[in-house]
């Protein structure tokens, strides 16, 4: 079953927040959830998903930089990135467009909010 399911990296330091998006987002995604930048690169090395929700404040390396690198690399250059925070620092978000960033959505958000926005970013052709 997880074959035919698309695939979602998760990305935040907070565990409350990987809790209530697997409760948001499973069964109808394939998951895996990491809690820092250097966890998602070494997930990415083996296995490659549809979609990135990176949170852009994280302790150490933020989600800038994740981006940063995924867009250097070509299995990850086209993958879609979904730029999630609290922080209204519009600095930040012009920085996250500027690297690539397909959408971006503020805490807190519903349901609602993240599939649409995850669909929304599977539905757009590679660049």
């Amino acid at each position: 079953m997880t074959d035919t399911l698309r695939r979602v990296m998760i990305v935040d330091d907070d565990i409350i927040m990987h809790d209530v998006m697997k409760m948001m987002l499973q069964p109808k995604f394939d998951l895996r959830l990491c809690f820092n930048v250097k966890q998602a690169r070494e997930a990415l090395a083996k296995w490659v998903p549809d979609v990135i929700c990176v949170d852009l404040m994280m302790p150490g390396e933020n989600g800038l930089v994740l981006l940063q690198y995924a867009r250097e690399l070509p299995d990850l250059e086209h993958v879609p990135f979904i730029v999630i925070s609290a922080t209204s620092d519009e600095n930040f978000f012009n920085e996250a467009r500027r690297l690539g960033a397909t959408s971006l959505l503020f805490k807190p958000f519903s349901r609602i909010d993240l599939i649409r926005a995850i669909e929304t970013a599977l539905e757009l052709p590679d660049v």
